[in-house]
């Protein structure tokens, strides 16, 4: 009986498909665990910044923490049964920080308000200051603040804070360095829902 002798020949094509697999499998796993230290880190920021419930209420949904600063006189406070959901519409003013471990935040990177550009030495004679408006569905609108924003109400102020996995991930955009988890603090003005 004869054998046959197998020879193992794997292409150049293939080996690079394979080593592509292996290094995109791992760099996914690298962005997996840096996301989830960077979400570690924004709930101890939560913890350490907000944890006065008669301050602050905090809200999480898929991501995204809205801290809510409960009205000076919030004795007897009821949140208003209107609030802001999928698909409604939202004006507001707002500062936007690179986020950090200080308190009030400090890297502030846009502003609608002249008052806010100010204390952050944003602006220039070109700047024109207005609040936005904007519609929850909204593609262009980053997934972490569309998810902070749902469930707000006219005249609340809160933060909104959330890692680069519901901002921009891994690219650099403006002034926005890559994998920069991202806090806004917003004035609502309105809110409607169709």
């Amino acid at each position: 009986m004869k054998m046959m002798r197998c020879h193992k020949y794997i292409s150049p094509a293939l080996a690079a498909a394979l080593f592509y697999l292996v290094c995109a499998g791992c760099t996914s796993q690298n962005l997996e665990k840096t996301y989830a230290t960077l979400e570690e880190n924004i709930d101890k920021y939560i913890t350490t910044n907000f944890s006065d419930s008669s301050l602050y209420t905090i809200h999480r949904n898929a991501g995204s923490n809205r801290i809510t600063v409960n009205p000076s006189d919030s004795s007897g406070f009821e949140m208003p049964s209107d609030t802001l959901m999928a698909g409604g519409n939202v004006v507001f003013d707002y500062a936007m920080y690179i986020f950090g471990n200080s308190f009030p935040p400090t890297n502030m990177i846009a502003a609608t308000t002249q008052e806010l550009a100010d204390q952050g030495g944003l602006w220039g004679d070109s700047t024109v200051f207005q609040p936005v408006s904007v519609n929850l569905s909204d593609r262009h609108l980053l997934e972490g603040l569309r998810n902070g924003l749902l469930g707000v109400y006219a005249g609340e102020e809160c933060y909104i804070i959330f890692s680069p996995e519901y901002g921009f991930g891994n690219d650099e955009v403006n002034a926005i360095p890559k994998m920069s988890s991202l806090m806004y603090h917003i004035w609502i003005h309105s809110i409607e829902n169709r």
